[in-house]
């Protein structure tokens, strides 16, 4: 039987358009996020998920919460679906950034470039993709949303397409917005639909 993923970004936080997160800076949904969250939470009960499941972080927290008490349905921390380790980058203006030659690098050669962190994008897309098949052998059949964020959800549909990533500019994740994907009984995953917004 098909498994289906409702790969979810966060909604909106503070500081989401002038800071890189990461993992340094816990920001909580502002007003527009929590409104996102409440039409996320009320688009995605029709889908009768099985589960939900999320980043550590408190923007996706927050987010995930509101789908699975609208959805009655339980809610794990899958710590898979964690932010890019962005090491000394996170916590820092993308004005600043744009002066790092790492960050530089890290844009313009996202397959062979890593982040202070050491960490590169095949890392993630293995841990990412160990653990959608882990969820498709265990959930048979069953609509799972996980909730995470844009790095994440961008580099597994470029897994998924067989796209380098560097064409990570091509693929769109925006706050609130949901990213489909199918798991096949023979272990392939296909992509579905990208970026379908919460909100009109």
């Amino acid at each position: 039987m098909k498994t289906r993923f409702l790969m979810v970004r966060h909604a909106t936080c503070q500081h989401i358009d002038d800071t890189l997160l990461g993992r340094t800076l816990d920001a909580p949904l502002d007003a527009h996020g929590k409104r996102q969250a409440r039409a996320l939470a009320e688009r995605l009960s029709s889908e009768a998920p099985l589960r939900v499941e999320c980043s550590p972080r408190r923007r996706t927290l927050q987010t995930a919460c509101a789908i699975a008490e609208r959805a009655h349905c339980d809610m794990r921390v899958a710590p898979a679906l964690d932010e890019l380790d962005f090491g000394e980058w996170a916590g820092r203006t993308f004005a600043q950034l744009e002066h790092d030659r790492g960050w530089r690098r890290w844009n313009e050669n996202r397959d062979q470039a890593r982040t202070p962190a050491g960490i590169g994008i095949r890392v993630v897309q293995q841990s990412v993709g160990r653990h959608l098949a882990t969820l498709a052998a265990n959930c048979s059949g069953a609509t799972l949303v996980l909730v995470t964020h844009a790095e994440i959800i961008r580099s597994v549909v470029l897994y998924c397409l067989g796209a380098p990533a560097r064409n990570y500019l091509c693929i769109t994740i925006d706050p609130a917005s949901i990213t489909r994907l199918c798991a096949d009984p023979d272990g392939g995953v296909r992509v579905e639909a990208i970026n379908e917004p919460a909100l009109p």
